[in-house]
């Protein structure tokens, strides 16, 4: 599934678009006036969708190259500034704010997404080069 991505990267692009719109989306609807607990779904929801975008772009980033430093400061810095920037757009939403917390959860989501990508793409790469 790994090389079919890095070699036809409409695919996560395609993705990278959807993903990005999904999180427009939920972040753009208006909070409720009561004050209630953050709940164990918003957090997987945080961290699932920001795995998912930066998986997506280190797939359209790295391409067929092996995994270089570049592909990882530019994908970490275009999710993480994705995530400050969504949470920046929620303050201008009714009843919602922004949230260190939330930053911090997609974070994780976007280092584990980085950290999986590129063990994938070492075992791949071992495969490979065996005779």
């Amino acid at each position: 599934m790994i090389n079919l991505m890095e070699s036809r990267r409409i695919f996560p692009a395609a993705m990278l678009v959807l993903i990005t719109a999904e999180i427009f989306y939920f972040s753009s609807i208006s909070g409720s006036k009561e004050p209630g607990s953050i709940g164990l779904a918003s957090v997987a929801y945080h961290f699932t969708v920001f795995f998912l975008f930066s998986f997506f772009l280190f797939a359209l980033v790295k391409g067929k190259n092996p995994v270089k430093a570049k592909h990882m400061l530019l994908v970490a810095g275009i999710s993480v500034a994705h995530a400050i920037l969504d949470e920046i757009h929620q303050m201008f939403v009714p009843f919602r704010d922004a949230g260190i917390n939330d930053v911090l959860t997609n974070t994780l989501g976007i280092f584990s997404s980085m950290i999986l990508y590129i063990y994938i793409s070492f075992k791949k790469d071992k495969i490979t080069q065996q005779p």
